[in-house]
């Protein structure tokens, strides 16, 4: 053996050595290598500090893997806005050799500083396992010194008006009872009331979700007697209605917190600076959790008085437990984004089982937002000369709030039509005008709230039928009184009043995902072709929206699809509107048999653009994100518990093939 072979091969092994003996205990062990271990959910950034910060003294070091280990592993080192790399997401990769300081410790992971490029200060926080030997003198940091996440729940301008039910109240279950409470929970809202009378009572409340009974409890802050209190029941007795000093005015910015245990509950004034100053803190006698460890969120407008929402927030202190990312972990927006296509999901955000996980998902995975109903005309336009937008300003600056697209789903549907208009005694001119105002109402409200943010608006929903070789048009009050020139009139209306909108494309949505059409192509896909063509003719610019129900039993074949969706793509752009695959009897080789439908309806989708070479299919969106929203079958891509399903992976291989042809 040559001397410098023998040399080299000396210096290796004790770099080797080196290496493996100032290596923290535990870390090869614990090293993640697969390339999506560690990507978090949510949408924040690790955030700069004044460069000014002075840190705190401990020794910086560097991250780095020495070089004899370069070729086996591959290691993420991630940096994360807060304590937990689930919750806080999305960590940013520092580069080897990155030099930090150490400034505290919270469970699992170490808050550090670091200089970004050699000119600003950072703060955030790392996973101890990727750390070199940490100093002795360390302080250990409490929850009040981490940044508890947010989850936007409800942001409303529109007043909550007074229903006269039952008990003399409009209550409003906003979050449901889904809250898991096994740590502390912070609300934090900003309201104000509109009162005729200083008798009226109205505010948000936090309960165990039971809902009556000796077991039910709830503490919340209600505007009552020309004052804000903080009021505590369990079951039919009040415990507690102390009145909150300094709190006299109709519209306040409070953060209400209750410990995991729900003993202690805490009120504090938000200031202009976002600063808090605590009014009162009481120890409850009963525990708020009762027999259960949930909590769910509510909105009460009393009998004389309005309460408009401004600001809803839940936070849960973090446990500040490591915790590698499921198989789930990747975002199906941000591969679908990649893929030339944009991937979203209808859903009610406003529905009492949905919850912070699901909230989650939402954000993690869709880039677009359709409500389901919201814009029926039994939810949104109950009487003639009355609109409720309750429902919809829920949905609507959910996906405001959570950065996500809007599309407003749909104007006019037969079959969602309330009494006044489907019996109304109409002229053509009457019916024109109901049709004009409903229209511009709606899209001009929304177009004022929410600019650039709604991107779609599906007119007409179903408006034709065909059976075994007969079509025809869907029975309705329109149709009646002005025959199939309706759809024109409609769109015509629409056009008007989003003229001046480029990014806002107008849909005909309708049904031709089913066994005969896919199989042969005929009757209804014909239909709608001639329908958005002819509309396109007379200068109105109607792209297509294209349901994809279906479920495990009925034949699907996704040439017979591509095939539909080339002839469209030759007149208009198209969304896949509805995706959804239900299933039958729940088996393992269902879950397949729906992994595989599914990942052929989101390649069909993502072929014909690749053939055309521009993205004809732009959209695609799921029907319900998970199995708690389900028409029926478990037909959603998550199960009940958030878990994904084999279908999801289907979807993420089909978009990973398209992104990687990009």
């Amino acid at each position: 053996m040559r001397p410098q072979v023998s040399l080299a091969l000396t210096l290796a092994a004790i770099s080797l050595a080196f290496m493996l003996w100032t290596m923290p205990s535990g870390l090869l062990a614990s090293m993640p290598t697969a390339s999506d271990a560690l990507v978090p959910q949510s949408a924040l950034i690790p955030r700069s500090v004044a460069a000014t910060t002075t840190p705190e003294p401990g020794r910086p070091y560097g991250l780095y893997l020495p070089l004899v280990l370069k070729r086996a592993w591959t290691v993420k080192v991630m940096v994360y806005p807060g304590p937990s790399n689930v919750d806080y997401g999305p960590g940013i990769k520092l580069p080897q050799g990155t030099e930090l300081t150490p400034l505290g410790r919270y469970i699992d992971f170490v808050k550090v500083q670091w200089t970004d490029a050699g000119v600003t200060l950072q703060e955030g926080f790392v996973w101890v396992a990727l750390l070199g030997n940490l100093p002795a003198s360390l302080p250990e940091l409490s929850k009040d010194e981490v940044p508890w996440i947010e989850n936007p729940i409800f942001v409303s301008t529109h007043p909550m008006e007074f229903n006269n039910d039952t008990n003399g109240y409009r209550v409003w279950k906003v979050f449901g009872s889904a809250i898991e409470a096994s740590e502390d929970v912070r609300t934090k809202v900003s309201m104000e009331v509109q009162s005729s009378s200083p008798d009226g009572s109205s505010g948000i409340g936090l309960s165990n979700g039971m809902w009556g009974g000796v077991d039910f409890r709830r503490v919340g802050l209600y505007y009552q007697r020309g004052g804000w209190n903080l009021v505590y029941c369990a079951g039919d007795n009040y415990l507690l209605h102390e009145r909150l000093p300094g709190l006299d005015a109709q519209e306040v910015k409070l953060n209400l917190v209750v410990d995991k245990e729900g003993q202690t509950v805490k009120v504090a004034k938000v200031n202009s600076q976002g600063g808090e100053e605590i009014i009162i803190t009481w120890a409850l006698s009963i525990s708020l959790y009762g027999p259960t460890k949930t909590v769910g969120i509510d909105a009460q407008a009393g009998t004389t008085t309005n309460l408009c929402i401004d600001e809803l927030l839940i936070s849960q202190a973090p446990t500040g437990k490591y915790k590698e990312v499921g198989a789930a972990s990747e975002s199906l927006g941000d591969l679908a984004r990649r893929a030339n296509v944009t991937f979203g999901a209808a859903t009610n955000p406003w529905n009492e089982p949905f919850d912070v996980g699901e909230t989650n998902l939402l954000e993690k995975h869709a880039r677009v937002l359709l409500p389901m109903g919201d814009f029926m005309w039994e939810n949104i336009h109950p009487e003639q000369n009355r609109y409720n937008f309750t429902l919809a300003d829920m949905s609507l600056n959910f996906a405001y709030i959570h950065d996500m697209d809007i599309h407003i789903q749909q104007l006019f549907y037969h079959l969602a039509l309330t009494y006044w208009i489907e019996q109304g005694n109409f002229s053509r001119e009457q019916l024109i005008d109901i049709m004009r105002d409903h229209t511009f109402t709606i899209l001009d409200r929304y177009k004022e709230r929410y600019p650039d943010k709604v991107i779609y608006v599906t007119v007409i929903n179903e408006a034709v039928w065909a059976y075994q070789g007969y079509t025809g048009y869907s029975d309705s009050i329109f149709y009646r009184v002005l025959g199939p020139e309706w759809i024109t009139v409609a769109y015509q209306l629409a056009a008007e009043a989003t003229a001046g909108n480029p990014n806002l494309a107008l849909l005909y949505n309708d049904y031709v995902c089913n066994e005969e059409e896919i199989i042969t192509p005929g009757n209804k896909s014909r239909l709608v072709y001639d329908l958005v063509s002819n509309l396109r003719a007379a200068g109105i610019p109607v792209n297509f929206g294209v349901q994809a129900h279906t479920r495990v039993d009925k034949p699907f074949v996704r040439d017979g699809l591509k095939a539909i969706l080339r002839d469209y793509a030759q007149v208009g752009d198209i969304v896949l509107n509805e995706i959804d695959v239900a299933l039958v009897e729940g088996t393992d080789e269902e879950l397949e048999e729906q992994a595989r439908i599914y990942k052929d309806i989101i390649s069909a989708c993502t072929e014909v653009n690749a053939e055309l070479g521009r993205s004809a299919c732009r959209a695609m969106l799921l029907w319900g994100i998970s199995d708690r929203e389900a028409w029926g079958g478990e037909s959603c891509i998550f199960d009940e518990n958030l878990n994904p399903k084999p279908a999801y992976f289907a979807i993420r291989d089909a978009l990973r093939a398209a992104a990687s042809q990009q």
